[in-house]
């Protein structure tokens, strides 16, 4: 079980499962598509933790594991997230895309391992600036 997140631009519904497919872009093929049909089953649960003006923090679950599937799925809804410049656009306020992989669950040999990783730096600069 995975666990991301990510500032995104908009507001999107307050929770929610994305379920498009994902394909390879026929024309830029180091980029990923979204899809009705033709690509490959991809499911996201996520919910917002926070809004700020125009955008929000949200937390990400991938539920499969295709390639580029949250910035693809969150593009899909509208909401791309901010700094993706493969995916969105630049943003003042990150010099990357926001996105922060924060935690890893996991059953092994029938013990239960959670990692987490705090929130970098510029991520959380980020988020004071959208705070103010």
């Amino acid at each position: 079980k995975k666990t991301y997140y990510a500032l995104i631009v908009g507001h999107p519904e307050p929770h929610g499962t994305i379920t498009y497919q994902i394909e390879r872009d026929p024309i830029h093929r180091q980029q990923m598509v979204h899809t009705r049909e033709g690509g490959r089953e991809a499911t996201t649960e996520y919910q917002v933790v926070e809004y700020f003006d125009n955008h929000a923090l949200m937390q990400l679950h991938p539920i499969t594991g295709r390639t580029h599937q949250l910035r693809v799925h969150c593009t899909a809804i509208g909401h791309p997230i901010l700094g993706d410049t493969t995916y969105g656009t630049k943003s003042p306020y990150i010099q990357r895309q926001a996105l922060h992989a924060y935690s890893l669950s996991f059953t092994y040999d029938d013990n239960n391992y959670t990692y987490t990783a705090a929130l970098p730096d510029d991520f959380q600069k980020a988020l004071t600036r959208l705070r103010r």
